[in-house]
């Protein structure tokens, strides 16, 4: 600060942590959850948080919300040339696909020096003319099966899993503790936990909160099921 010799002030100054009282903490965390509801709502998952807001805090997060989503489907039309960007609604073809093959391997061929060449079985399509196949129709969109009963462990490691069953005691410390001593940041660990769930169930299952990462309540039991490898 600039200082000047001609005056001399003592100035007392009182901190007031708000990041540790309790009562903010659990409304700022209910208007995150509930938020976070709402986006999820306007594009259709179907899971929840459970958020325990006040009641004035929803209202007001309702209205903003009926502000802006009713402004974006009241929004002008997209404009002509993002059409240009689509994919063409054709049906597939094989002949084209097989001819884009061949191309890209005789392009291959001259980047990659001989001997460094490895032919998959993909290579021995057959050069000769083929006949259209038949037009396809773009089969219906698949919808996703229930994850009940599907869950693997998959794709964390010991380190991982030993954080996440921690969390799942509800020994935070504990889990803190073993990210100390692998010397690991915990963002880290989530993350890669997070990515490995959203692989198996759909959804990642750690959220940020003021003591590290909170499990999804949804998800409990997924993740149980994911942990003991059912």
């Amino acid at each position: 600060s600039l200082c000047a010799h001609s005056f001399r002030t003592v100035i007392e100054v009182e901190y007031r942590s708000f990041t540790n009282t309790p009562e903010l903490r659990r409304a700022v965390t209910g208007a995150l959850k509930y938020t976070e509801n709402k986006l999820r709502a306007h594009i259709s998952v179907r899971s929840r948080l459970s958020a325990d807001v006040d009641p004035s805090a929803a209202q007001a997060i309702d209205a903003y919300f009926a502000r802006t989503l009713s402004a974006k489907k009241n929004a002008a039309p997209a404009p002509d040339y993002e059409r240009r960007y689509s994919a063409p609604d054709v049906a597939p073809s094989f002949s084209d696909a097989e001819a884009i093959e061949r191309l890209s391997w005789t392009v291959t061929r001259r980047l990659v020096p001989e001997g460094e060449l490895e032919t998959p079985e993909a290579e021995a399509l057959s050069v000769e003319p083929s006949v259209a196949a038949p037009s396809v129709a773009p089969e219906p969109e698949e919808t996703l099966p229930s994850v009940a009963g599907t869950v693997t462990c998959d794709g964390i490691g010991a380190l991982e899993r030993d954080y996440l069953a921690r969390l799942l005691e509800g020994d935070i410390g504990g889990a803190r503790r073993i990210l100390r001593e692998a010397h690991m940041l915990e963002d880290a660990v989530a993350e890669r936990i997070n990515e490995a769930a959203d692989a198996v169930i759909g959804d990642i299952v750690l959220l940020p909160s003021d003591d590290g990462y909170t499990i999804v309540d949804d998800y409990l039991q997924e993740i149980k099921e994911w942990m003991n490898g059912k």
